[in-house]
């Protein structure tokens, strides 16, 4: 998938105000392995579509 492809995905299952998700949630959202949600998360951060907070 590309990342507009995950942007989207993760967008229909959320609100555009902030959730906590745990990386299992968001992998099997993505239908992927934790590491690489771990990945697509770092890339959308990097592009600025989404922010990212650990640690809540």
């Amino acid at each position: 998938m590309k990342m507009i492809e995950h942007y989207l995905k993760l967008g229909t299952e959320f609100s555009s105000e902030a959730v906590a998700i745990s990386i299992q949630e968001v992998a099997g959202i993505l239908c992927c392995t934790p590491r690489n949600a771990k990945l697509i998360l770092s890339k959308l951060e990097n592009l600025q579509w989404i922010m990212e907070k650990r640690g809540w």
